[in-house]
C-alpha cells in the first residue's frame, strides 16, 4: 500500500488513566466516593502515571500550566517511548482545556480589589495551548492540532 500526499499515517497512541496495565482484567482501579451525600464510582489516575505527572508539573517550563497539559504530557510520553523520532504532529482534542486554571483565576479575578487579571491568563488557559505545550514537551516542531471536543 502506498502513502498519497493526503494520507494520515497514526502509528499509535498514548494514555494515562486509573489501570496502567489493560490487560489486567482485575485491575479496574474504580472506587466509590460521597459527593455532596451521593455516592459515585470514581478512579483515580494509577500512582505510576502520577509519579510521572507529578515530575512534568515540577519542570520550572510547565509549572504555570494546568494540569490537563501535564495529564496530556504523561500520556504523550507514553506515546513517545514507543514511537521514538517519528512523532511528527499532535491532533488533540479537549472539551474546554485548561478549566482549573482558568477557574482559579477567575478566582483571584473576582475577588480582586483592583479588578485585574494575570496576563499569562489567556495564553495558559487557552485550549490551543495543550498542543503547543505538547509538542514543546516533547521537543518536536511538527504540527500541533487541538480539536474542540465541547460541542462534537
Amino acid at each position: 500500500m502506498s502513502m498519497g500526499p493526503d494520507d494520515v499515517l497514526i502509528l499509535g497512541s498514548g494514555y494515562v488513566c486509573a489501570v496502567p496495565d489493560f490487560s489486567d482484567t482485575n485491575a479496574t482501579g474504580i472506587h466509590a466516593q460521597q459527593f455532596s451525600g451521593k455516592t459515585y464510582p470514581v478512579a483515580a489516575v494509577h500512582e505510576s502515571f502520577e509519579q510521572k505527572i507529578q515530575r512534568i508539573a515540577a519542570q520550572r517550563t510547565f509549572q504555570a500550566s494546568d494540569r490537563i497539559v501535564h495529564l496530556a504530557c504523561a500520556s504523550a510520553s507514553e506515546l513517545k517511548s514507543r514511537l521514538g523520532n517519528h512523532l511528527t504532529g499532535i491532533s488533540i482534542g479537549s472539551s474546554r482545556g485548561a478549566t482549573g486554571l482558568w477557574e482559579r483565576r477567575f478566582g483571584e479575578f473576582r475577588g480582586s480589589a483592583t479588578a485585574l487579571m494575570s496576563p499569562d491568563t489567556s495564553p495558559l488557559t487557552t485550549l490551543g495551548n495543550l498542543a503547543s505545550s505538547l509538542m514543546q514537551y516533547l521537543q518536536t516542531d511538527g504540527l500541533a492540532v487541538s480539536h474542540s471536543m465541547t460541542c462534537a
